[in-house]
């Protein structure tokens, strides 16, 4: 905790606050003399030091980086720095600081929806945190490791959301990678894909497919070939796509995604697209929480750009629409500027 800012400041506060021995000496605490640190700028390094050189400062240091676009937050009393990166960028360490470790959020992109007729919905991007307090995708209900840094730059790349029957792009940040979505099926026009999230299945293709471990759940299987020709969602990072429903419908929603407060707040990220239906009284699924997009009768809703959600399904009325893209993922990157 800081010193106090006005009044009577003792020997004994100096070392309650920067460490030290007794018996207390006054030039063990030059500023970068081994005690006080270099963010403690008030403090000279050597010459005339007085107590009231000491006001306001403290024995912690707080990081300093640079990249992307940076804001500050409140976590539980305590404020941080939080990096947001929507587009590729570097994440640069200039201080490490008395907390040399960092939390980070890292999203992939979203599949697209499947294409033109009984399109499904697209997989939610692969979702991997290391905040407090929350949970990675799929299964688990557990953050990873938070990441220790050093006094250099960490490239950073974040997924594009997949179009046109397309897997989104991968993202990742210190080594740490979370794989883009699986595209949705389409009838004819191709198989649903694995990928953070799997996309989901259509009629007379394939059934849904697969998520990765730790990231997200699995595409849903399409309904009846007949009638609706309901297909199925897309999974989140929270929940596998929907299947289709019978011949009447509804179609699959998408797979809700899991939230996350590394902004300060809770955000739903990485939900699945929903899946189409024919046109005619039928019900198209909707997109997971989490930024997946709509299914459709015509053209798919698309993902929503930093939440790496999964494009909704496409169907034929008349025309050869397209399946929703997928979302762009996002990276965040937060650490703590002040002592707890």
């Amino acid at each position: 905790m800081a010193l106090q800012s006005s009044g009577q400041i003792s020997f004994q506060d100096l070392q309650d606050e920067f460490g030290g021995s007794h018996p207390i000496q006054a030039n063990e605490y030059y500023r970068n003399g081994g005690l006080v640190p270099s963010g403690a700028t008030t403090v000279p390094e050597s010459g005339e030091i007085g107590m009231d050189d000491f006001y306001g400062q403290s024995a912690y240091t707080p990081m300093v980086a640079t990249g992307g676009t940076i804001s500050n937050i409140t976590v539980a009393g305590r404020a941080y720095k939080l990096h947001k990166f929507t587009t590729n960028g570097t994440f640069t360490v200039s201080t490490v600081g008395t907390d040399d470790q960092v939390e980070w959020l890292i999203v992939a992109g979203g599949g697209s929806g499947g294409n033109t007729k009984h399109g499904a919905g697209g997989g939610a991007g692969g979702l991997r945190t290391s905040v407090t307090g929350n949970q990675t995708g799929g299964t688990s209900t557990s953050p990873e490791s938070k990441t220790t840094v050093s006094a250099t730059s960490y490239s950073i790349v974040v997924g594009t959301g997949g179009s046109n029957m397309s897997r989104g792009g991968n993202s990742s940040a210190f080594g740490i990678t979370s794989t883009g979505g699986g595209r949705g099926a389409s009838d004819g026009y191709g198989v649903a894909q694995s990928g953070g999230s799997g996309g989901g299945g259509a009629q007379f293709e394939s059934n849904g497919a697969a998520g990765t471990a730790g990231q997200g759940y699995a595409g849903g299987n399409p309904g009846s070939t007949s009638g609706c020709y309901p297909s199925a969602g897309g999974g989140g990072a929270g929940q596998a796509g929907f299947n289709g429903t019978g011949s009447s419908g509804p179609a699959g929603n998408g797979g809700i995604g899991k939230t996350n407060n590394i902004q300060g707040f809770a955000d739903y990220f990485a939900g699945g697209g929903g899946g189409s239906t024919t046109p005619g009284g039928c019900t198209v699924g909707s997109g997971g929480l989490g930024g997946g997009g709509a299914g459709s009768q015509s053209n798919g809703v698309d993902g929503t750009d930093g939440f790496g959600g999964g494009g909704g399904g496409g169907e034929r009325n008349g025309s050869f629409p397209q399946g929703g893209d997928g979302g762009n993922g996002v990276v965040y990157i937060r650490y703590p500027v002040e002592a707890a």
